[in-house]
């Protein structure tokens, strides 16, 4: 028997307000606590462009570099870094007048062409800042001097080949080549004034420990911290002989921002008058630094993503080892029929980079990190707020989470959502899922285990 005309009413209507009541079709309860929470009013720092950074490492399989290479170029740019690394040196020590080269063993352009000018350009025109390391000459402080000063004056002054560059690191892992922190300390000392002597606005750094080096950071700090603009240390997840577990990789980068922390309050204490004038830049950092078969898959993302969360949450800098380098780089320098595929193909720890990034995608994360926090076991989420997105990184290999959204400062719009998990390949870009209403402040959504998600606020 056909429903009265009233009773049809009535059940329309009911569904209705079902469809609409929170918590029934898709959208959390009212009242109900959120799992993360982001509040966009609550600012916790600005985040320097240069927190993503990258190290050119210049070996330049098969000929071609970054200076000849236009789709490495594209894929750099498309990355938005805020600075890269390139090792440069005097083709003829003493010589005022010298050409500069790369400075890297087996660099293409070491006895010519590209030319160390030709690899600044390249780095500026992919819309980064060129720090460039310059060497250390062991058995000789006045050459030392001489050619970093000359070095600057190159770049800086000299209107013939006028490039400027504005960062500089002196000599790369002191450490790890059997230096003492005390004669490494005499050295940059000598070779920062004249450095300064001829550009006083440039930024000297050091002294780009191979590891985290605390004797040898604090004994620097003691000698030089009344020069030094940035401190700079190494850092790698494991490497050699050490081999760690998945769970022990992930577990352990939050030490990332425990050890900027740490030297932050090291300089605070040794050269308080000048604390908030020194950086501290994570100079070198990947999974492992001589490989790992997890830098071929989805993990190292997911690790790499976890490491620049804690560095730009302590406020730090870092430049990612390498552009390419074998399993270490963010590129493959050669095409590889066992992972099919191409050069200049992102290896996963290039879409670490590209979450926050956008790797020309989406939107980037914005210049000023937000409070954001979850209850979720494993979760780590980052927020920015005048270019408002969220990036929630679940290090869990095997819980999924139906997770709640408690935003302040965003009351209603919709969310892009982007990802890269498990069942995005390992190599390719992220995959935009969908768009996600929010509703009074919330909404929700399942985090994938072992995932970055990037929610792109509209």
């Amino acid at each position: 028997m056909p429903l009265p005309p009233w009773r049809v009413v009535m059940w329309a209507l009911v569904g209705i307000v079902l469809l609409l009541t929170p918590g029934v079709v898709g959208l959390p309860a009212r009242g109900a606590s959120p799992d993360v929470t982001v509040d966009f009013t609550a600012s916790v720092r600005s985040i320097n462009a240069l927190t993503f950074g990258m190290d050119e490492s210049a070996y330049g399989m098969g000929g071609l570099t970054l200076p000849t290479d236009p789709l490495e170029q594209q894929r750099i740019s498309s990355l938005r870094l805020g600075h890269m690394r390139v090792d440069l040196e005097l083709a003829t020590p003493g010589d005022p007048n010298s050409a500069v080269l790369c400075g890297a063993d087996g660099c293409v352009g070491r006895t010519g062409s590209p030319s160390g000018d030709d690899y600044v350009r390249a780095i500026k025109n992919v819309g980064a800042e060129p720090v460039a390391i310059i060497p250390i000459y062991r058995d000789s402080l006045s050459l030392s001097v001489t050619d970093a000063a000359n070095m600057v004056k190159h770049f800086n002054i000299t209107a013939a080949t006028l490039n400027p560059v504005k960062r500089w690191i002196i000599y790369n892992e002191p450490d790890g080549a059997g230096m003492s922190a005390s004669d490494y300390s005499t050295f940059f000392n000598q070779m920062h004034d004249a450095m300064k002597a001829i550009d006083p606005t440039i930024k000297v750094g050091g002294p780009a420990t191979a590891w985290f080096n605390s004797n040898f950071l604090q004994t620097f700090l003691t000698a030089s911290g009344s020069r030094l603009d940035f401190l700079d240390f190494h850092q790698y997840g494991q490497g050699g002989s050490v081999a760690k577990s998945a769970d022990q990789l992930l577990a352990e980068t939050i030490s990332y921002e425990s050890r900027i922390n740490q030297l932050r309050s090291t300089v605070q204490s040794i050269v308080p008058a000048r604390a908030s004038q020194i950086e501290i830049q994570v100079g070198e950092w990947n999974l492992d630094w001589d490989g790992d078969p997890k830098a071929y898959t989805n993990f190292s993302t997911v690790w790499g993503a976890s490491v620049l969360g804690r560095i730009a949450r302590a406020g730090g800098l870092s430049l990612q080892y390498a552009s390419k380098n074998g399993s270490i780089g963010a590129l493959f320098e050669t095409n590889d029929a066992n992972y099919g595929v191409s050069r200049n193909d992102p290896l996963p720890i290039y879409h670490a980079h590209g979450m926050f990034t956008g790797q020309s995608l989406f939107r980037s994360f914005g210049k000023t990190l937000v409070e954001a926090s979850t209850t979720l076991n494993n979760v780590e989420v980052y927020a920015s707020a005048d270019s408002k997105n969220i990036v929630v990184i679940n290090k869990d290999l095997v819980a999924q989470y139906d997770a709640t959204f408690g935003l302040t400062g965003v009351t209603t719009g919709s969310t892009e959502v982007w990802r890269k998990d498990e069942n995005v390949p390992a190599f390719g870009p992220p995959a935009k899922l969908e768009s996600v209403g929010i509703v009074n402040g919330t909404f929700s959504y399942v985090l994938a285990p072992l995932s970055v998600t990037t929610f792109v606020i509209k």
